[in-house]
């Protein structure tokens, strides 16, 4: 195992200790990242006590099935965009109203080497993270980066940003 991988193993440690402790409820949309995030998350002994659902949505069909996304906003702003993110992280939640304290993530991008475009080349990425109704969105260029590296960057963003946020609540 390498040393960004031990790092990102000790930041999710670290995740689920806090999210115990301010008894915050952890849910993820992913898409380009196929679960990576969830892996990590899970590969964690007693993740199950926060760690509600994680859901992969890589196709369209299963982002509006899924998470609810309305076919008009894929059509009008594409699969990887801040509105289809932000909807990830918002719907991910609509059926665990239980979950008193709650933070979503969301991950939605081009990892290639397939499938950029002018507009929206490989690397382009959107994550989502909704604490509790508050939503951030960040957008993230990762360049001249193979796939495999590219949703390792993603999963390690949206660690530290999770991170970040909890800490703060």
């Amino acid at each position: 195992m390498d040393i960004e991988s031990k790092l990102l193993i000790y930041q999710t440690k670290e995740l689920l200790e806090i999210l115990i402790k301010k008894k915050i409820y952890l849910f993820s949309a992913e898409s380009f990242t196929g679960g990576l995030f969830s892996s990590y998350v899970t590969s964690i002994s007693g993740s199950s006590k926060r760690f509600i659902l994680g859901i992969v949505s890589y196709s369209n069909n299963s982002k509006k099935q899924l998470l609810d996304i309305p076919e008009i906003t894929l059509k009008k702003y594409g699969s990887v965009s801040e509105e289809v993110s932000i909807l990830m992280a918002k719907n991910i939640i609509k059926n665990y109203s239980k979950a008193e304290n709650f933070i979503s993530v969301s991950s939605t991008g081009v990892a290639g080497p397939d499938g950029g475009s002018d507009f929206k080349p490989i690397g382009t990425s959107y994550f989502s993270f909704n604490l509790n109704g508050n939503i951030k969105t960040i957008k993230k260029m990762f360049n001249n980066l193979s796939r495999t590296e590219i949703r390792n960057k993603s999963v390690e963003l949206m660690i530290k940003e999770v991170l970040k946020i909890i800490k703060k609540f």
